[in-house]
């Protein structure tokens, strides 16, 4: 196909992290949960640095995608809404929801 671009059919997802004392929040555009929990990851290891994660810290998160790490699941009685929990160090958890927040949308991809 070269460098025709292609319609990809991708959903918005917010994502809510607790950890240590604060609450945090960012969106990211995925086809599934998991997915967006992975790309969830690669932004932290991206922005290096930030409010929520040390530099070491981002570290560690990107090596989770290596490990056995429990995927995000459907919380019960709950439509589009998705949670796991997991230790990014011995000392530190994080509580993450994951929510559906805009249907499916075209998104042009090369």
């Amino acid at each position: 196909m070269g460098n025709a671009k292609r319609m990809k059919r991708e959903k918005l997802y917010s994502i809510i992290w607790e950890f240590r004392e604060g609450s945090f929040v960012s969106q990211v555009w995925a086809n599934f949960p998991q997915q967006a929990f992975l790309k969830w990851i690669e932004i932290q290891k991206e922005n290096g640095e930030s409010a929520s994660f040390t530099k070491q810290e981002c570290f560690l998160l990107n090596t989770l995608i290596n490990y056995d790490i429990d995927s995000p699941v459907l919380l019960n009685g709950m439509q589009n809404v998705w949670g796991t929990y997991f230790s990014i160090n011995e000392n530190d958890y994080i509580n993450m929801t994951i929510v559906e927040t805009v249907a499916l949308e075209w998104k042009n991809t090369k």
